[in-house]
């Protein structure tokens, strides 16, 4: 039930723009050991099907990154991994995006209520660079909760088959 209701909103959120809505779309997301969940490429993927004309134009804003990885990602290869992941998890190459910005984890937040937090640059620059999609909300088909259990099953499976090589 709490998929079918995040669906519908997701939905909802995605149909208010008239005939020319403009949106900023950031898929928030967090890594298990350094890599992409499987959850949450499920629900790019759900989200992206129900409206394709977003192609490439949204953002990835990784949170909780642990600095052990914060600074993996910084090498050269840092990101191979994460992209080779979103790129199993997209419908095709043309909806892949370069707007990927981390959050690092903060521990003085944890549990914590009513904090502040000062988003870095980095992020910063992220949201002021993020594209925009342009389209006619009425395109926009329903986001599939029964889709997201079939991705996430899907892209588990695969996920693993990549941590093996």
């Amino acid at each position: 039930k709490l998929r079918e209701k995040g669906a519908r909103i997701i939905t909802e959120q995605l149909r208010q723009g008239g005939e020319q809505g403009t949106y900023q779309i950031v898929f928030v997301m967090t890594l298990e050991a350094g890599r992409l969940r499987a959850q949450d490429a499920a629900t790019v993927r759900t989200v992206l099907e129900a409206a394709p004309m977003i192609g490439n134009n949204y953002g990835i804003l990784l949170n909780k990154v642990p600095a052990a990885t914060v600074n993996r990602l910084k090498q050269p290869q840092g990101f191979d991994i994460l992209k080779q992941a979103l790129e199993v998890a997209v419908p095709s190459d043309s909806y892949v995006t370069q707007n990927i910005a981390v959050i690092p984890l903060m521990p003085d937040f944890d549990d914590e209520e009513n904090q502040l937090w000062q988003p870095s640059p980095d992020v910063l620059d992220f949201m002021e660079r993020l594209p925009v999609a342009t389209f006619n909300s009425a395109d926009v088909k329903d986001v599939d909760a029964a889709k997201f259990e079939e991705f996430q099953h899907q892209f588990a499976e695969r996920f693993q088959e990549l941590r093996g090589r």
